[in-house]
């Protein structure tokens, strides 16, 4: 038996679907207790149901099922609990309504088109060649050496900019990775004109420009906002200057301003992870004294704690998470992932720790989503991670509100 067994998990294919199945089992497992008794037990029957059908779409219209399906069953979930809300529709009457028509729905589009053929029949019975075949593509997918340094820069560079934009939010500073990336694009056009290193001439002018815009925003007759828009068009205006007379608008500059996950080298990557551990670290070791700048610098004066020190400590942190987010987001698209995933957290919890820590998961599981789709559809990944980031944003407003009421 034992034999038996080990030439059993001698199959790749065997191996790949214990892991998935172990994980389904225990994620299925613990959100199963709150379901029975909350009663909603069939809840799980009337959204495979739903699955089915969005499964029975994309076969038909040659989409990928998962990525469909997914934001399909998602909504198909919030209009159950819609549905059950209203008194004259009871929680299994709800799903009833949802379930089937989703599932008549699937067999009359798979009947009309593709037909009930294999691949919608592994949906329906299950199969573990299938998920064989989509961890194998995945397996492809980050076997390749600039999808890893993508993996690993914008990681890094998702967990540091949520936990900055926290802070930078509650201050009413959002706007400011915006306008800090403009300046970056300025400095790399003047790089790239001089054909000095991006990187290293980029970093230290973001800083200045950060250091310059608390100055400015500390004048009471400069707001602000104003400081930002100062500072923001003035540099990127001076980089399409300098890059017009130079270079051109050329690759090395497009993949900056609008974000290229192949021009990454592995300089890039060493550079982007010594800088994100020294982000970390100082915002781990500086926490409480952040935490107090953020909701009231008077107190913190008054404390002890001097506000002008640590306003520029996150001016820093924000500008160098700025400048190495760049090259994969793109300038014009960088500042979303510090506003997304802090506004995202607020909209379910309420205190800091909190949302700071699940500012931090969203802004991975966003960035993660956004890389595998990208890859799938061949989308730019700086503009899928921010319509995942959107889409994360409306999910968590709707269940915001839901726990209002």
């Amino acid at each position: 038996m034992i034999e038996t067994l080990h030439i059993m998990f001698s199959y790749s294919f065997i191996l790949r679907a214990l892991i998935v199945g172990v994980l389904v089992s225990l994620c299925a497992s613990l959100l199963g207790v709150s379901l029975v008794l909350k009663r909603y037990s069939m809840i799980g029957d009337g959204l495979s149901h739903v699955g089915f059908g969005a499964i029975a779409v994309a076969t038909a219209f040659n989409w990928a099922p998962m990525e469909f399906t997914i934001p399909v069953v998602i909504i198909a979930a919030f209009l159950l609990l819609r549905l059950s809300e209203n008194s004259s529709i009871k929680g299994d009457s709800a799903i009833a309504i949802i379930s089937t028509g989703a599932l008549a729905f699937g067999i009359l589009v798979a009947s009309m088109t593709t037909g009930m053929n294999t691949d919608i029949n592994s949906y329906l019975f299950g199969s573990i060649l299938e998920v064989i075949n989509m961890i194998e593509t995945l397996h492809i997918m980050f076997s390749y050496s600039f999808i890893l340094r993508a993996l690993i820069v914008g990681v890094l560079v998702s967990l540091c900019a949520s936990l900055l934009g926290v802070s930078l939010v509650l201050k009413r500073y959002s706007m400011i990775g915006d306008g800090l990336s403009h300046v970056g694009f300025g400095a790399i056009a003047v790089a790239t004109a001089f054909n000095w290193a991006p990187m290293e001439f980029t970093i230290p002018v973001v800083i200045i420009a950060a250091f310059l815009l608390l100055r400015l925003s500390e004048n009471s007759s400069i707001k602000g906002d104003s400081a930002i828009a100062i500072i923001s068009t003035g540099a990127l205006a001076f980089g399409i200057l300098v890059a017009s007379m130079t270079t051109g608008m050329n690759t090395d500059i497009n993949s900056y301003l609008f974000g290229s996950i192949l021009a990454m080298t592995l300089n890039d990557v060493l550079l982007s992870v010594v800088l994100s551990a020294v982000v970390i670290v100082l915002f781990v070791l500086f926490y409480n004294k952040i935490f107090a700048v953020t909701f009231d610098e008077t107190f913190s004066n008054a404390t002890g704690i001097r506000a002008n020190v640590y306003n520029m400590l996150i001016a820093i942190l924000t500008a160098i998470t700025i400048v190495l987010g760049m090259r994969m987001m793109g300038a014009l698209l960088i500042s979303s992932l510090i506003i997304f995933p802090a506004l995202t957290s607020m909209r379910v919890c309420k205190h800091f720790k909190t949302v700071v820590i699940v500012s931090a998961v969203i802004s991975i599981i966003c960035f993660l989503l956004g890389l595998i789709i990208s890859y799938f559809f061949s989308t730019p990944t700086g503009a899928t991670v921010v319509v995942i980031n959107i889409g994360i944003f409306i999910l968590f407003s709707i269940l915001g509100k839901l726990r209002l009421n």
